[in-house]
């Protein structure tokens, strides 16, 4: 019953019939007053009328009702207020109604009427493993637009998670080259209390004690079982944290790691990797089972599942962190352990382990839209939108046999997509400066992944987080009004027109119309030099020592107005 076996039932809640023949909404009914309820409940403690004493201050002596709605996107489950009777439509009052999403369970007679089931609570279960298998069998295997059947190359190292315990790989070493992996991203949390050393990484070739890991470490290699992958990488492990010269040889591969993975595991709601994510999912109020009356007039039930994540502002703490943006954006198939259940997405679909559609994307506003098109144009070099599946499909059949190139390049439409990939990058540059990173130095190599992999010839030069195509546009970037402003960085990061040498949140937006706009303008600048010098022979994208951009174009004065702060006395 992935999770919703244990549920409530009363005396109460059996006069309710959710007539799910009837096709109008809202639906409407009264229970009576509070005090009528709670004699009528006994000492049977009625679940409903729990839920709506801890969210009402008061009773109406008109009483109490319970209202069912549903969206025109018939995707969402129908929805529940129990609140006061006439003021269930006051949403804004959080003392005026529950809300609660109405679900039905696999093999109830209503679930042909209402094929929508409760979130898999039951995460890191037998029965979850086997649905995410089924996931990334099917997008393996029968998704044309996604990395399919190939040979994938491993990392340097990886964790060999058959063996028992598990034990770190060179696999140069063991003549390794190519083979299915599982890539974990998490939040560090702080300083990892294992991690591969130049002390540790002869022990850790030997073996891994799965004890001494820490929580979310485990549960990685558990879900990597679980999947029946042999191969497992993660940073602090895979990577010699205390030997610069490795850092330096594999922090640049990161992108092509999660960019390689057969899958990409998402450690959503672990603050640490201390925390864990394979727990099973915990509701504040349990399920309240409801009569049902089907289409065809026999008798089902309902589950009333009162889910505040989902109505939550916050996000996850993996969509807090900066370096997280670039292994999501980049892994062709990411597996999610959300606040409730299970979430799958790639390039071609997104599919979630029972519940509503909104519980993941809600947090994210519009990531799943950029984890969409980055993939896309990573690998075909075009821009898709990702709205409805046939269109990307559509879209992805004409990048793949170069048929959008050539009908762009016949209407002299080329520079629409340069444009159009500019803006995605803008797109990618706000999200991301609204994260947080642990070294703030690391601002331009957190996200230089996705800087390489979008890199095109018609892109032009890249300038430490700007592209030298359309830079007088870039340029208009500015820093967020809702921020204190922040002390510049004491050691040189970027030069200073570029957005990476200030911290904090970047407004970045760019809209094709203003391209054309601006470029047809007098008034726009001419850049007559731009250039960038990288700290590294073999890094073009992560580490900058200087800059340089010489504009022609007409100088304005403009003027600052300090205020003064009012003194006492």
């Amino acid at each position: 019953m992935s999770g919703t076996a244990d549920c409530h039932t009363c005396s109460v809640c059996q006069q309710i019939v959710i007539d799910l023949s009837n096709k109008s909404y809202p639906q409407r009914y009264v229970l009576g007053t509070l005090e009528n309820l709670r004699i009528e409940e006994g000492n049977g403690g009625c679940e409903l009328i729990r839920q709506y004493s801890d969210y009402s201050t008061s009773s109406s002596p008109r009483g109490i009702e319970l209202n069912v709605g549903r969206y025109r996107d018939r995707r969402f489950p129908p929805f529940a207020h129990i609140g006061d009777v006439g003021r269930f439509e006051d949403l804004e009052d959080e003392d005026v109604a529950v809300i609660s999403r109405i679900y039905t369970t696999k093999g109830d007679p209503a679930a042909k009427a209402l094929p929508l089931h409760p979130p898999g609570l039951d995460i890191g279960s037998k029965r979850a493993f086997k649905v995410a298998r089924k996931w990334l069998r099917s997008c393996f295997y029968q998704h044309t637009m996604c990395p399919g059947p190939h040979r994938i190359r491993l990392p340097t190292r990886v964790i060999d998670v058959s063996s028992d315990p598990p034990r770190l790989v060179v696999t140069k070493n063991e003549g390794l080259t190519y083979g299915r992996y599982a890539a974990l991203s998490y939040c560090w949390g702080g300083p990892q209390v294992v991690c591969t050393t130049k002390e540790t990484i002869s022990m850790h070739t030997d073996s891994i004690t799965l004890n001494n890991l820490p929580k979310t470490l485990r549960d990685a290699v558990t879900t990597t079982r679980g999947l029946r992958l042999k191969y497992l990488w993660v940073d602090a492990l895979c990577i010699i944290q205390d030997d610069e010269a490795d850092r330096m040889r594999e922090l640049p591969c990161m992108a092509q790691i999660y960019n390689n993975a057969y899958v990409t595991i998402s450690a959503s709601t672990a603050t640490s990797c201390h925390d864990g994510f394979l727990e099973p999912r915990r509701l504040k109020y349990k399920p309240i089972r409801l009569p049902a009356k089907c289409p065809n007039g026999k008798a089902g039930s309902v589950l009333l599942m009162h889910d505040i994540s989902e109505l939550r502002d916050e996000p996850d703490p993996i969509h807090t962190r900066g370096w997280t943006l670039q292994e999501h954006l980049l892994a062709p198939r990411l597996l999610m352990f959300g606040p409730l259940r299970m979430q799958f997405s790639c390039i071609a679909r997104t599919r979630h382990d029972g519940g509503s559609p909104i519980a993941f994307g809600a947090q994210q506003s519009v990531f799943p839209d950029i984890g969409k098109s980055t993939l896309f144009a990573v690998k075909y070099g075009g821009f898709v939108s990702a709205g409805r599946t046939n269109k990307v499909r559509l879209q992805g059949l004409l990048y793949r046999t170069g048929l959008m190139r050539l009908a762009l390049k016949m209407t002299n439409e080329t520079p629409l997509l340069t444009q159009m990939l500019v803006q995605h990058w803008a797109d990618i540059v706000t999200a991301y400066t609204a994260r947080t990173l642990g070294v703030l130095n690391d601002r331009l190599a957190a996200i230089s992944g996705i800087a390489s992999k979008l890199h095109r010839p018609e892109l032009g030069d890249y300038l430490a987080g700007l592209y030298s195509t359309y830079l007088h546009v870039q340029l208009l970037w500015r820093r967020s009004d809702q921020q204190l402003l922040l002390p510049r960085p004491k050691e040189y990061r970027a030069p200073s027109w570029s957005w990476a040498a200030v911290d904090g949140v970047i407004s970045l937006s760019i809209n094709p119309d203003d391209i054309d706009r601006f470029g047809a303008s007098i008034a726009v600048p001419s850049i007559l030099e731009s250039s960038i010098m990288s700290a590294s022979d073999t890094d073009a994208y992560s580490r900058f020592t200087s800059g340089t951009l010489r504009v022609l174009g007409y100088r304005v004065y403009c003027y600052k107005k300090l205020e003064r702060k009012a003194t006492g006395g």
